[in-house]
């Protein structure tokens, strides 16, 4: 495990003492660990905390745990040591949970099936998939009895994959078959709203999938570019997608855009933002889009570097809010002198959002610190550091407390930097 710099350490209870309605929270009792994924319920979230493939002498297992909407941990399911697979994404229903691990081994992806309830999980391997590389890119769904996982390699010249899973015979070998018309990156899945058994991935440009994941046609070809992005069901009708937005009248500019596919999968509109071609940007690696009832929320980079050692290189990330209408209401700018690496992005279905994923900050020795923001409504975080400033100090975990750098205004109205 790395070591790291205690600056403050505070014991308190999972009672918590008033409500805080925005945060910047570090967890740095996990070090070199990630939030790699989040699902928000009434009570609080799930908290996928995974291993960041950075310290093969890391001995604690993957954990998921129950967070309350402070980022207060009152509940803690152990899951698999790193060498046995890492938790990548998240699929809760009812008190079952669903995560892909994956190890950095060329042939095996991993499906975690597990209880809330019991705690108890099983893990079923699947061996000798076509390709070459690790496996970094899949989307995945449920449909029926069933999960389906469309899956590929990471530079692999093969054929996208199509993995179905019978959850009630979970040990069984899962069926595997080829995607015929198309091999690449895919980023996520759904399902289409029609009642036509079809589905939608976000992978080079979005796709119209059959009811047996093979793709039919290719929607907003002359739209949306790239291999990065993610779809979701619209507020009322259709979908809304993020994604690389080609911009012919201005080429030496990169855009990035919410476009609203209509349920005709019709574009009907788009709405962008620039970024300059002197900076990489790529949407949040995992679940860069969401929504509540009114508003959607977007996350990406901008000039990042994985592994974030470099103290003098500036990572800024882009987090955005839009009306139903795909009208901006805010857009933010975060990072700066910090070195943020966001996972993804959550409505907390209160008009705000959760941002998760890790840190290195030089108070830890930098070692990789899971964090979890909470911006409101207004895309502010009113509290410091650590929500516990206006709490009560009463919980079991130990809690190792940070500094915070001051904000900046930026111009032209685009937000706070954090």
């Amino acid at each position: 495990m790395r070591t790291f710099i205690i600056l403050t350490i505070i014991l308190y209870s999972s009672i918590h003492c008033g409500a805080q309605d925005s945060y910047n929270r570090l967890y740095p009792e996990y070090p070199g660990y990630i939030i790699w994924d989040l699902v928000v319920d009434s009570a609080g979230m799930h908290a996928l905390f995974s291993d960041f493939y950075e310290d093969d002498s890391n001995i604690y297992p993957n954990y998921l745990l129950k967070l309350n909407p402070n980022g207060d941990i009152f509940d803690e399911i152990e899951l698999t040591q790193h060498d046995e697979g890492n938790p990548w994404s998240l699929i809760v229903f009812d008190s079952i949970y669903l995560s892909l691990l994956q190890l950095f081994n060329p042939s095996d992806l991993q499906v975690l099936r597990g209880n809330l309830n019991t705690k108890s999980f099983e893990i079923s391997t699947i061996t000798n998939l076509p390709g070459n590389g690790p496996i970094v890119a899949f989307g995945w769904t449920t449909k029926g009895d069933s999960v389906v996982i469309l899956s590929n390699k990471f530079s692999s010249i093969g054929s996208t994959q199509i993995i179905k899973y019978a959850l009630s015979d979970f040990q069984q070998y899962p069926t595997i078959e080829e995607m015929l018309d198309y091999n690449g990156i895919v980023q996520n899945v759904i399902p289409t709203s029609d009642g036509s058994g079809r589905y939608l991935m976000m992978a080079t440009g979005l796709n119209l999938l059959n009811s047996n994941f093979q793709v039919e046609s290719r929607i907003g070809k002359d739209t949306m570019t790239g291999i990065n992005g993610n779809v979701i069901a619209a507020i009322d009708s259709g979908y809304v997608a993020f994604s690389h937005i080609l911009n012919v009248g201005a080429p030496e500019n990169k855009w990035f855009g919410l476009c609203y596919v209509a349920p005709d999968y019709t574009i009907q509109k788009v709405t962008t933002f620039q970024v300059p071609t002197d900076d990489y940007m790529f949407p949040a690696i995992n679940s860069c889009l969401d929504h509540d009832d009114e508003s959607y929320f977007i996350a990406s980079h901008k000039d990042i570097e994985m592994t974030l050692y470099t103290d003098t290189i500036k990572h800024l990330y882009y987090l955005g809010k839009y009306d139903k209408d795909l009208n901006q209401v805010w857009l933010k700018i975060l990072g700066g002198d910090r070195k943020y690496l966001i996972a993804g992005v959550k409505a907390d279905g209160q008009g705000g959002c959760y941002v998760h994923g890790m840190t290195r900050l030089w108070e830890y020795n930098y070692a990789t610190i899971p964090f979890l923001m909470r911006f409101n409504a207004d895309g502010e975080i009113t509290a410091d550091q650590d929500p516990l400033s206006s709490q009560c100090l009463n919980s079991p975990y130990l809690e190792i407390r940070g500094m915070i750098g001051s904000g900046m205004s930026l111009e032209q109205g685009t937000g706070d930097m954090y």
